[in-house]
């Protein structure tokens, strides 16, 4: 069993009565958390010089930052750019994992369908070049690559921000404030990945899906009930 109320009135109103509340309660913990605009995308497909030149199946993970998603007059930019890290899973067991840097050129069109209308995002596409380094205990040494992403996303932008106790099982409680902004969505995208060194070659071709991940920030106090 859960309950959740929400304080409301004015923001320093609120502060005093999540304050008064937690002093009235045992156990109590200040927590405080910032979080950037992320992207996280997972796929799977074929690749060839991991290890040997005969084709593995791979899963590649991935999680970035992408901080132009942050400001609301940069949610019709027609470029974007990120950095982050992804890995590489073979199925064979090997795997690498490289730092990247992104840059993209994107394109909002003019679409109204039934989909913008019912969730409130905007259908967006893009193509993206990656530039990696990936490293892996079966590597002799550091493998730069660049990859190409196309990709469709369909995203909105969010701007939220609340004071809230949430109460656990009547086991654990959480009071405090969270904001959040920025572009949130998902979308689907198609890469190709070649390595730069012709003495090591590797091809890789992936599909899969991504999430774009608001900027959030919070802060407040955790307990629990003895």
């Amino acid at each position: 069993m859960s309950a959740l109320f929400t304080i409301g009135g004015a923001r320093y109103l609120q502060l005093a009565l999540v304050a008064l509340l937690a002093a009235t309660l045992t156990g109590c913990l200040p927590v405080a958390w910032a979080v950037p605009p992320t992207q996280f995308d997972i796929g799977a497909g074929a690749a060839t010089g991991m290890t040997t030149g005969a084709p593995e199946t791979v899963i590649p993970i991935g999680i970035g930052v992408y901080p132009l998603a942050f400001a609301l007059q940069h949610h019709e930019r027609p470029f974007d750019f990120g950095l982050g890290y992804r890995g590489l899973l073979s199925f064979q067991g090997t795997s690498m994992h490289a730092p990247y840097l992104e840059a993209t050129y994107m394109h909002r069109p003019h679409y109204d369908g039934f989909w913008t209308r019912a969730t409130g995002r905007d259908l967006r596409t893009g193509l993206a070049a990656r530039g990696k380094v990936f490293f892996g205990s079966h590597l002799e040494s550091p493998r730069p690559a660049i990859g190409m992403r196309f990709f469709v996303e369909f995203v909105g932008f969010h701007d939220r921000e609340g004071a809230h106790c949430d109460i656990s099982n009547f086991t654990s409680w959480f009071c405090g404030f969270t904001r959040g902004y920025g572009e949130r969505g998902w979308g689907l995208y198609a890469e190709a990945q070649r390595s730069i060194s012709f003495a090591d070659p590797y091809t890789g071709l992936y599909l899969g899906l991504f999430w774009r991940i608001h900027a959030g920030a919070g802060a407040g106090f955790v307990g629990g009930f003895n």
